[in-house]
């Protein structure tokens, strides 16, 4: 598991306050790191995980508001990880968007994603601008609850 929290120096969300949290969960080691790379230049506050356990357990102490969850890994995938870290949020208003990764764009992939509470799916590989996009998209409805 690799915080890299504090590799680089943090930027605010614009207004001063603490950047968002996002959690990047991937088997896929390198696309993982780079992927949390190329947050953290953006300003996000990142967590890179390698599994669906550690998902869940870092989930409770990071806090992410954001989750990037490939949800083909070995061990515990994705689908479950969603379920358990949304069951262990269920009642509180920390409870994170959780966006699917996989490089399977079907119609019973997606239901299945639903299914386990995540609320996007997006294929990989997915373009630095589309990543920039739909986190902006996303972490402008937070701001707005």
């Amino acid at each position: 598991m690799s915080s890299g929290s504090d590799a680089l120096p943090l930027s605010t969300n614009g207004s001063g306050e603490r950047p968002f949290r996002v959690m990047v969960a991937d088997d896929g080691k390198n696309a993982a790191d780079i992927m949390g790379m190329f947050l953290k230049m953006e300003g996000y506050e990142v967590m890179v995980v390698y599994s669906g356990e550690e998902a869940v357990e870092a989930a409770g102490d990071f806090d992410p508001q954001v989750i990037l969850m490939d949800i083909s890994m070995p061990g515990m995938d994705g689908l479950e990880a969603t379920r358990q870290i949304r069951q262990a949020r269920a009642g509180s208003n920390g409870v994170p968007v959780i966006i699917a990764l996989s490089g399977y764009d079907e119609a019973e992939t997606r239901r299945r994603c639903e299914e386990a509470g995540m609320q996007r799916l997006v294929s990989k590989p997915v373009s630095p601008a589309d990543l920039r996009s739909l986190l902006g998209e996303i972490t402008a409805g937070l701001k707005r609850h």
